[in-house]
């Protein structure tokens, strides 16, 4: 005893400041678990929107190469206008009809890789009048091309 106090033991201080229980650890584990569940697919999501509008952006530059070409040369050529492709690529791009000179028409398609999840969108397509179509389903065409 040290002026009226009582010491505790070693033993007993050291057993109280240990650190976290196994509850504690797995109730944290639970809610880190839980909220993976949610962020995870919404991140897919996100990523998937990302690399489609990457893809009509790549669309909507080649068509516009497609009518600088027409404007000049009163027809189009399919030989020319798509990006080299990337090691990065999450979608490739081609021309219908393919690598051909003087048409008088073209739909310009990126399709999806599939390293993501399925894409309900599928293929882009967009053509010499601008009309822009998709090979999923019809009713997603405005999700799909949106904002664009």
């Amino acid at each position: 005893m040290i002026m009226g106090r009582r010491l505790l033991p070693v033993r007993r201080v050291l057993r109280n400041s240990r650190g976290f229980t196994l509850l504690e650890l797995l109730i944290v584990c639970a809610v880190a678990a839980i909220m993976l569940t949610f962020a995870i697919p919404a991140y897919q999501s996100y990523l998937q929107r990302v690399y489609r509008g990457t893809a009509i952006e790549v669309l909507l530059a080649a068509a516009a190469c497609q009518e600088r070409i027409h404007a000049r040369d009163f027809s189009y050529d399919t030989n020319r206008c798509l990006p080299l492709p990337g090691k990065d690529d999450m979608y490739v791009f081609g021309f219908e009809p393919d690598q051909q000179a003087a048409v008088s028409s073209y739909v310009v398609i990126a399709w999806p890789l599939g390293t993501y999840p399925v894409d309900l969108c599928g293929g882009l397509m967009l053509d010499q009048n601008g009309t822009r179509s998709i090979t999923g389903p019809v009713e997603r065409l405005r999700k799909c091309w949106e904002g664009r």
